[in-house]
């Protein structure tokens, strides 16, 4: 698994342009006065996309059936792209947390710092989900059939949750449920994320040992 690391991290290193790009988008979004926590948001977005697009790497001249010669197992492998997708998650909300927390101290000093870490906490707890969702699509169809499905996947998604909201107005115990969740704490919140992360990285992870291990390359 660590060679695996290695190959990915310096794949990250040659895309020098992407980061440049990243960070000149964020500073366009703080000169026109964007809140930070978005910026947090699309950052740790965009580290998260571009860990799921070492997939693609992977599969590009039958990379599958070389990689599988070396000392990697399956398994393996998909524990590899779990974690190098939750480092590169984490490490640039990470980045983007701190950069954005000092411009919010020098540019509006009386704001709370905890409470903007734990908005960009729960902002980034949740996008582990997309992640979770991502890595078995990419893994079962493929780079560019693997984009369409999601596409379709993510559609469907705001087709239910418009239904749902729209469903609530007629269930009273949606409508409870929706106001159980908006009367959380900001701890409490963070807890139901990172539980819900946890549990969708994990069904996610079971899902693409099975597709891998089934897998002809």
């Amino acid at each position: 698994m660590r060679g695996m690391l290695v190959k990915d991290f310096r794949l990250l290193l040659m895309q020098k342009q992407f980061f440049v790009v990243i960070v000149a988008v964020s500073v366009f979004m703080i000169a026109s006065g964007q809140n930070t926590s978005f910026i947090v948001t699309y950052c740790t977005a965009m580290g998260m996309f571009f860990s799921v697009s070492s997939i693609a790497y992977d599969e590009f001249e039958n990379g599958y059936a070389f990689l599988f010669t070396l000392p990697v197992s399956r398994r393996g492998y998909v524990a590899e792209k779990y974690l190098f997708g939750i480092l590169c998650t984490g490490i640039t909300w990470l980045l983007s947390v701190v950069c954005c927390g000092i411009y919010e101290q020098i540019v509006r000093p009386a704001s709370d710092p905890a409470e903007q870490v734990l908005i960009t906490a729960i902002s980034g707890l949740v996008l582990f989900v997309p992640l979770a969702v991502m890595i078995p699509f990419r893994l079962k169809f493929g780079a560019d059939r693997g984009r369409i499905v999601m596409m379709i996947v993510t559609a469907l998604l705001f087709g239910l949750i418009f239904l749902v909201a729209k469903a609530a107005d007629s269930f009273p115990v949606l409508k409870q449920a929706v106001r159980a969740v908006n009367g959380l704490s900001g701890p409490a919140l963070s807890g139901v994320a990172f539980v819900f992360a946890v549990l969708a990285m994990g069904i996610s992870a079971f899902v693409s040992i099975h597709i891998v291990e089934k897998k002809q390359f």
